[in-house]
């Protein structure tokens, strides 16, 4: 992944870096983070795939935080049929920067992973947890673990039947997961970063290895970027309840609303297909310094700036 990561890092070392820096001037003291997510991805109804992260310092108690949406979204919105004008203003508040990854069907990832790159990617991280065993041994048990998801993925990967396209894109919104976490230790003091997912194939998948990724990944690539004294931070992420549902549900209502708004908006025509998508549009995404949108193409990102549909 590390043609990718090149050409996000000279995408994002533009103007969109700038904008990320003057979001965060405005919570300089805050060292927790929340990461919420939600994708859009293979919605034949709709123009674009999309991955929306949505990045929120922990000033508000987040449950208390969930109450309040609740009354001002109160479902998905592929079940609402108009956007309060209170949610509204919480996107207008400055409170979160959202990151979203709109993917080309020929995209610069799906091109890089194949059947030997995920054989030599599990053959590499078994070796690394082995290691992580001997020099951590307090958590040796959840490494070993981890061991077993990757032996079982090894033996689905020679199976016909393996799912080629739902494995890229677990790598896929591990790594964007990954980056993001990275850009926030690079730019700001943290101490504690939680990423809570939409429910998913992509996150339920193969026993939730998606999480082991983030986590791994998340690893390494601070490692290789800030060395192996980088200022060490706490790694979390959601998961079901004990009655299989998300705790957070209401609070992934916030990257929902933004990746359902750019799943819908035909780019090239610049409409989009209804009323609230429509208000989404005007009032959030359009000239909105706090969200960026990057496009991942065959051969490379750029940035996308979304324009009024008026």
């Amino acid at each position: 992944m590390k043609r990718v990561f090149e050409a996000l890092e000279s995408t994002m070392n533009k103007s969109s870096i700038i904008d990320f820096r003057n979001y965060l001037k405005n919570f300089s003291s805050i060292t927790k983070w929340i990461i919420v997510s939600d994708y859009c991805i293979n919605d034949k109804d709709k123009p674009n795939d999309v991955m929306t992260f949505v990045i929120i310092p922990y000033v508000v108690d987040i449950f208390d935080f969930q109450e309040y949406i609740k009354k001002i979204a109160k479902s998905d919105l592929k079940h609402s049929n108009q956007i309060d004008d209170r949610f509204i203003s919480l996107y207008k508040s400055g409170i979160f920067f959202s990151i979203s990854f709109m993917l080309t069907r020929d995209n610069l990832i799906k091109n890089l992973v194949d059947k030997e790159v995920i054989f030599r990617t599990l053959k590499v991280q078994k070796e690394m947890l082995e290691s992580w065993i001997v020099n951590t041994p307090n958590n040796a048990n959840h490494y070993k673990d981890i061991i077993k998801k990757l032996n079982k993925i090894e033996q689905e990967v020679k199976r016909k039947t393996f799912n080629l396209s739902l494995f890229k894109d677990i790598v896929t919104v591990t790594f964007f997961t990954s980056y993001i976490v990275h850009l926030l230790y690079k730019e700001a003091n943290i101490e504690i970063v939680t990423w809570f997912s939409d429910r998913d194939k992509m996150t339920s998948a193969y026993d939730g290895i998606a999480n082991d990724f983030y986590v791994i990944q998340t690893h390494c690539l601070c490692v290789e970027k800030f060395g192996d004294d980088y200022k060490q931070f706490t790694i979390g992420y959601g998961g079901e309840n004990k009655e299989n549902s998300l705790f957070y549900d209401e609070l992934n209502r916030i990257a929902d609303y933004i990746c359902g708004g750019i799943a819908d908006h035909n780019i090239e025509n610049n409409q989009v297909s209804a009323d609230k998508f429509c208000k989404i549009a005007e009032e959030i995404l359009a000239d909105n310094k706090n969200m960026l949108l990057l496009r991942i193409k065959k051969d490379g990102i750029d940035r996308v700036e979304l324009k009024s549909t008026k």
